[in-house]
């Protein structure tokens, strides 16, 4: 089974959470959500399953939820074993590492095109204040 293993595209979702595997990290639904900004982690284990031939391990795990009658929440959490992550080996976890390498190059160039700055934020609250303020004079006529 495990020469039939292969790897995903680096810049897929599934390449993503595969490299996480290897790292030996565990992730459930809200980890990927989290992440990726994906709440399908399902679909994609069993995407590594199915065409990559990758064996991941699950296993429920349960928690009280805020509901006031007491209900828990179970939800699954995936891994790999660790054969797998030792039979990737150095390869794998160099293919986990360009994987993680371009997904942190990919978030720092789209936060570098998109001013997230307090400062940038407050001027453009202070000025829409302005605008919205003259509007509601000039509504009351007060204006002029």
């Amino acid at each position: 089974m495990k020469a039939n293993i292969s790897y995903p595209r680096k810049n897929s979702l599934a390449g993503r959470c595969l490299a996480r595997f290897i790292n030996g990290e565990i992730l459930e639904h809200r980890d990927a959500d989290s992440i990726t900004g994906s709440y399908r982690l399902a679909a994609v284990v069993h995407y590594l399953e199915s065409a990559h031939h990758w064996s991941i391990f699950r296993y429920e795990q349960a928690e009280p939820t805020p509901d006031p009658i007491g209900r828990s929440a179970v939800y699954m959490r995936y891994m790999l074993a660790e054969d797998l992550i030792e039979w990737a080996g150095d390869d794998g976890q160099q293919w986990a590492s360009d994987v993680l390498n371009l997904e942190a190059k990919r978030i720092a160039e789209r936060e570098a095109a998109t001013p997230q700055s307090a400062e940038i934020k407050s001027e453009l609250l202070n000025t829409l204040d302005k605008q919205n303020s003259t509007q509601f004079a000039l509504f009351i006529g007060e204006g002029d």
